[in-house]
């Protein structure tokens, strides 16, 4: 992806990538396929905060950047395990990219509507997975590749496009420069819509949204409902489809701009 993309992205929170799709059909698609495997991230040393956090957050992985036999251990940052024994991560983005393919897991071929959709999206899905968590559900407050705090876990540039599936008007994205050192405190909704610091955007179905994972975001179910959405990470190098269709989408761009 050309450089003046990638800086034009940093700037922009959110943003509709406007491509249509048979929404109705691709919702009953994801729905009526109940695979979920619960998820904890492998870098953090679960605290009694983020047990619960995670209790209500699972997913189902459609495609991963390694082969292996279960989609259960696809993982968030994109590692493989070198060994059965689960000790030892290689990162994915230390491979030649002429290595950097990505895989089905064994549940494709249960979403060919999904992939159909994913594949005008971008050619290197790196990870899709299908989330769904529970009312008053939060991810903290962490940045992908700008993250002063988690150094060690910042990662190469990647787009983060969301598919959502259901989502109450009260599921915020909040996106901001500001660094939080607590990263599982939240306000109520308003004042983030109020702040002039924070971007807040509900992500409406029957659209796919780019997400600014350069700076620091996060999410927060604030209704009593519960929320299901799809998550595409793509490697945005060498990869003609996103390009197009980012480019074509900041084209089109008239929201707030990150300065």
């Amino acid at each position: 992806m050309k450089p003046k993309i990638l800086n034009d992205l940093r700037s922009i929170p959110f943003m509709n990538i406007k491509i249509d799709f048979d929404y109705t059909n691709l919702k009953e698609e994801i729905l009526k396929n109940n695979i979920w495997h619960n998820y904890h991230p492998p870098y953090f040393d679960l605290t009694p905060i983020l047990e619960e956090i995670h209790k209500s957050y699972k997913q189902c992985a459609i495609t991963t950047i390694y082969k292996l036999g279960s989609s259960a251990i696809v993982r968030e940052h994109f590692a493989r395990w070198k060994n059965k024994d689960n000790n030892e991560l290689e990162d994915y983005y230390e491979w030649p990219i002429e290595d950097q393919q990505w895989y089905p897991t064994e549940v494709t071929n249960n979403f060919p509507l999904l992939m159909d959709l994913i594949l005008r999206l971008t050619d290197k899905p790196i990870l899709v997975k299908i989330v769904k968590s529970g009312p008053g559900h939060a991810l903290g407050w962490h940045s992908h590749q700008n993250d002063p705090l988690i150094k060690k876990y910042n990662k190469p540039e990647q787009c983060i496009l969301h598919i959502p599936i259901i989502a109450d008007e009260n599921v915020a994205h909040i996106v901001t420069k500001l660094v939080h050192e607590d990263r599982f405190h939240f306000e109520n909704l308003e004042y983030y819509k109020k702040h002039s610091s924070y971007f807040v955007q509900n992500f409406a179905c029957g659209k796919i949204w780019y997400l600014n994972g350069y700076h620091q975001h996060a999410y927060k179910n604030y209704s009593d409902l519960e929320r299901v959405d799809v998550l595409v990470y793509s490697d945005v190098r060498q990869n003609h489809n996103l390009e197009k269709n980012i480019q074509r989408a900041i084209s089109l761009y008239e929201g707030p701009v990150i300065t």
